[in-house]
């Protein structure tokens, strides 16, 4: 696509002209029985020629149009407009005649523009029955109060390697507006530093189909409201390969879809557009949208959504990249979800930065998240992701480098009711200056973790993991490792709430204070078939800490924690603490294993000093921390330990239901702490026959 500059050879015509052209023409002056080429010339202008083709007739020294008629300009020439036309006063002035048949408009390089000091016109108005095609053309200049270009009601337009440039409407589209006309844009077509007062910069659609493949929209703006590339009304859109940057509106400053539209956007790229308020490159008021590689970079906003500001749609993005978008003073670096539904599959969320979630925040609706990745994004409060009030499952996906200034490095929650899913994702590098350098949970009471993984997240307090205020929350099959808490807390912190952890390991995590878990005014925790293991306090308490909070152990493994002052194992504080142990070990931790007597009225436990029981075991004879079987790491019972077959198997069966951390049986006996003995994940016998093959028999 040419940019048709002008240069000294190009010829200059008035659009009523007769003024000669120094260019060969053939004339056929009477209808030819089929449809006919109408060739501009110095006899015949451009609106002369719609004329024919529209009437059939000869008109002026235009051939008569016979059917769907092509009309030819000379190459590379400026065709200018003084004047309007008269028969469309209901629609606006235009410059040129109303397509009212099949027109298709060879431009060859040419443009049309109005003259200086013309009054205010569009350039083409397609009304009903009209199916106009403009190849190779530049539109320039018009102005109208909508359909600064050009207007199309109840016809169709197609746009082929041609380009809308610098055109304004009042009101809407002030490149393009259509209105229950299917519109095509393809092969290269510009829609380029177009201007609307109101709504639809580039492209304003209502009631119709729109096809746009190949082409672009750049540098358009809608002043006062929403869409500065496209603004697409109760229409169904498909879009293509296409460009979308330097756009700007107030809200959709690169696209705009509501009341609504289906959309179906692939290949396409949203970059360096703006809105004041939100959605810096695509607003989704209402409507269903699915957006499949595409690349959203360098939009801005300045409230929130500088990628995506989403309300109540169903949106879809798949396979995509969002990287770089800001908001300013607001929320949803990339993404801002507000009572809609959004799924992202395959998606590359990075370096993108907001108040409150600096790649995605959400205030209602649904959010699915899966098998993505989120990245170096950086807010106040949720890193990556800021939720709020919002159905949420996150699986298969990586939030890693991502850092807040206050809470939630990763993931800030504030759930209320709501429930939020977490499932085989990892959690790692992730920087909260206060609280959750993972996950930050607040008043969220449905929050499920499974097998997650969350290592070397760093906060001041709860380096992986801070939970609070009435916060309920189940941690199962996951491992909370290598996570760093300045203060307090390393690996997790549950302030007034309720936690359960089974089948998970707490290891290698560090503090100044409490290295592993520290549970406290108020919160009641049961830890089963976990490992408590390796985590390291600089000051005190290595393990486990409950100040005024109730814990209960059952068959878990707390060892080889390590603190210089008060207990490394688990620490008692508060009298209104209350520590139960039921079929664990607590042994080995570098610093004693409690600093008080917990409740030993059930059976079953193998304590290495006295410090908890009144009684020391001595060692349970452990392996190292490893990968025995099983999702998570944990210490294998060696040959010989003490702890071997004294468990209370009844509890066993109750609490555990006879499995292991690993999920393996625990079979007929069963052992102290996390590890069975023995134990195999086989679930089946392999008897051979004698004559071949063999017998599986269930166990």
């Amino acid at each position: 696509m040419n940019y048709f500059a002008r240069s000294a050879d190009h010829h200059a015509v008035t659009g009523l002209s007769l003024a000669k052209l120094t260019v060969a023409v053939g004339i056929a002056l009477a209808p030819t029985g089929h449809a006919a080429t109408i060739t501009v010339h110095a006899d015949c202008s451009v609106q002369n020629a719609i004329e024919a083709a529209n009437t059939d007739a000869v008109v002026n020294l235009c051939a008569a149009g016979n059917g769907a008629d092509t009309i030819e300009l000379p190459a590379a020439t400026l065709v200018v407009f003084s004047s309007v036309v008269a028969d469309l006063n209901v629609l606006g002035s235009s410059a040129l005649p109303a397509i009212r048949s099949s027109i298709t408009i060879q431009g060859n390089g040419a443009t049309l523009q109005p003259s200086v000091g013309a009054p205010m016109m569009r350039l083409f108005t397609v009304l009903q029955n009209g199916d106009l095609t403009l190849s190779n053309l530049r539109v320039s200049g018009g102005e109208a109060l909508s359909g600064g270009g050009i207007l199309c009601s109840q016809g169709s337009l197609t746009l082929l390697n041609s380009e809308i440039s610098s055109n304004s409407a009042m009101i809407q589209g002030g490149g393009i507006a259509v209105d229950r006309c299917p519109l095509v844009v393809d092969e290269g077509s510009m829609i380029d530093t177009n201007y609307s007062g109101s709504v639809g910069g580039g492209l304003y659609a209502v009631s119709t189909s729109v096809h746009l493949v190949n082409s672009s929209l750049t540098n358009n703006e809608a002043r006062a409201q929403s869409g500065g590339g496209a603004a697409i009304r109760a229409s169904t859109l498909t879009m293509n390969s296409m460009t979308l940057s330097g756009n700007s509106a107030q809200v959709g400053g690169g696209l705009f879809l509501q009341e609504g539209v289906s959309a179906d956007v692939e290949n396409s790229s949203f970059s360096h557009n703006a809105a004041y308020e939100s959605g810096g490159a695509v607003g989704v008021l209402s409507g269903v949208a699915h957006f499949e590689q595409v690349q959203v970079a360098n939009n801005v906003s300045g409230q929130d959504g500088a990628g995506f500001a989403i309300r109540e749609a169903e949106v879809v993005i798949n396979q995509s990249q969002l990287t770089s978008n800001t908001v300013s003073a607001g929320q949803g670096g990339a993404i801002d979800l507000e009572a809609g539904q959004v799924a992202l599959e395959a998606v590359t969320v990075s370096n993108n930065s907001a108040i409150f979630g600096g790649a995605l925040n959400s205030q209602g609706g649904s959010l699915s998240v899966s098998a993505s990745t989120f990245s170096s994004n950086t807010g106040e409060f949720g890193g990556a992701l800021n939720i709020n009030s919002t159905s949420l499952s996150i699986t298969n996906s990586t939030l890693s480098a991502n850092s807040a200034g206050n809470v939630g490095g990763g993931i800030a929650l504030f759930n209320a009711s709501v429930p939020a899913t977490l499932s085989n994702n990892r959690l790692t590098g992730n920087i909260a200056d206060d609280y959750g350098g993972g996950v930050f949970v607040s008043a969220s009471t449905e929050v499920a973790s499974n097998r997650d993984t969350l290592s070397d997240n760093l906060a001041q307090q709860g380096g992986g993991w801070f939970i609070q205020s009435n916060a309920s929350v189940t941690l199962s099959e996951s491992s909370i490792h290598a996570n760093t808490a300045y203060s307090t807390g390393g690996g997790l912190l549950s302030d007034a709430s309720s936690l359960r952890i089974s089948d998970s390991t707490v290891a290698n995590n560090s503090a100044t204070t409490v290295a592993g878990l520290f549970f406290r005014a108020g919160s009641s925790v049961s830890l089963r078939n976990s490992t408590i293991s390796t985590n390291v306090a600089s000051f005190a308490i290595g393990g486990i800490s409950q100040s005024n909070s109730d814990l209960t152990l059952a068959h878990s493994t707390v060892v080889s924690n390590q603190a210089p002052a008060y207990a490394a194992g688990v620490f008692q504080g508060g009298a209104l603490s209350n520590l139960t142990l039921i079929n664990s070990i607590v042994a080995q931790n570098d610093g004693g294993d409690c600093n008080q007597q917990a409740d030993t009225s059930y059976p079953g436990n193998w304590i290495g000093d006295a410090s908890c029981t009144g009684v020391a075991n001595g060692d349970p004879m452990l392996g190292p921390l490893a990968s025995n079987g099983g999702i998570t790491l944990t210490h294998a019972l060696l040959s010989g330990s003490g702890a071997i077959g004294i468990a209370d198997t009844d509890l066993c069966a109750f609490l555990v239901a006879n499995k292991d951390q690993r999920g393996f049986d625990r079979g007929v006996g069963c052992d102290a702490g996390a590890y069975e003995y023995g134990a195999t994940d086989v679930n089946f016998y392999v008897i051979p026959l004698p004559q071949g093959g063999a017998v599986i028999v269930p166990l």
